[in-house]
């Protein structure tokens, strides 16, 4: 049973954009749950928007690196 799962979960990984494989990878390691599919489409947009702006920040200088953290799911409301 446990292969199964597995091989199904490398399956659903392969057939998802690369930016939403990054937003699940997001979701597992910062224990989200969203209640509704709404929610996750949301959370998945503002995941990207923030994902643009650390590949574009990151690729215009090298004084420091942004990346990822558990406040990347959130609106720039809730994070103030």
């Amino acid at each position: 049973m446990k292969s199964f799962t597995v091989s199904a979960l490398i399956g659903l990984a392969a057939a998802m954009p690369e930016l939403e494989v990054k937003f699940v990878n997001f979701i597992a390691k910062y224990s989200r749950n969203y209640q509704t599919f709404e929610e996750y489409r949301m959370r998945l947009e503002q995941f990207i928007i923030n994902d643009i702006l650390i590949e574009e920040t990151n690729a215009s200088q090298t004084s420091f690196v942004l990346g990822h953290n558990s406040l990347s799911d959130r609106t720039d409301e809730e994070y103030k």
